[in-house]
């Protein structure tokens, strides 16, 4: 991440979480005609597919989604 990008993160969670998730609602519809990144979504496959073959249900998707953003 950026430098411009953790000040404006670190700006957003400041606001109260009405306005955080309006904010992170309308960054998230930005992407929607974005190219998905492969190795992404290849990722999120595997780790959905790792998850319904008897994979650890008690991990929280925070945790997972971490993992994988670290990956990227």
């Amino acid at each position: 991440m950026t430098d411009a990008a953790r000040k404006l993160l670190d700006a957003a969670m400041r606001l109260a979480p009405s306005e955080r998730a309006k904010l992170a609602a309308q960054l998230l519809a930005t992407l929607d005609d974005a190219e998905p990144d492969a190795d992404w979504e290849q990722a999120w496959v595997a780790e959905l597919s790792r998850r319904v073959d008897g994979g650890s249900e008690t991990e929280s998707w925070e945790a997972v989604y971490t993992q994988l953003r670290a990956r990227r």
